[in-house]
């Protein structure tokens, strides 16, 4: 979709619910198939968007214990080569433009008092081209819906461009 001259991709990446199973291999075919598009039928020097849930946490600030999260599907290595992949189109983190902060997290497990606590992982995601990526004014995450009576387990991520 192109809306005022940029192109958006508003997305969900596959979970891939395990390291190992079709799941898994099918979350990294569908991220090259995107890379595959962006070739395709986009220029890293025009405005491009990619945002929503990429079910990834780019790096250790994005979690709560990386350790923790070894042999688990979010985190791993393949899913970083993945995302470095698809990143090396031309794209930028615009919440890493304002916000270099470990624990800025997007998605909390339901159990345990994880959003309370402070306990999730940033996998909602805000990338843009140079162009777009210049434009941008600000990217925050709205912790308010959490307060709601069924909320869901990611909180939104608002971008603002000039």
């Amino acid at each position: 979709m192109v809306v005022g001259g940029v192109r958006i991709y508003n997305l969900y990446v596959p979970n891939g619910t395990a390291l190992g199973t079709d799941a898994f291999a099918y979350k990294l075919q569908w991220l090259e198939r995107l890379r595959v598009e962006l070739d395709a039928n986009s220029r890293v020097d025009e405005p491009l968007l990619l945002c929503g849930d990429f079910n990834i946490a780019p790096d250790a600030r994005d979690v709560v214990d990386p350790a923790t999260l070894v042999g688990c599907t979010h985190f791993s290595p393949e899913e970083h080569a993945a995302l470095a992949r698809l990143l090396g189109f031309g794209l930028r983190d615009c919440f890493r433009k304002f916000n270099a902060e470990a624990g800025q997290f997007t998605w909390f497990d339901y159990r345990a008092g994880a959003f309370r606590k402070n306990q999730g992982m940033r996998i909602d995601h805000v990338y843009a081209t140079a162009p777009l990526y210049e434009r941008c004014a600000a990217v925050e995450h709205d912790a308010a819906p959490r307060s709601l009576e069924s909320p869901s387990d990611h909180i939104p991520v608002l971008a603002k461009f000039s």
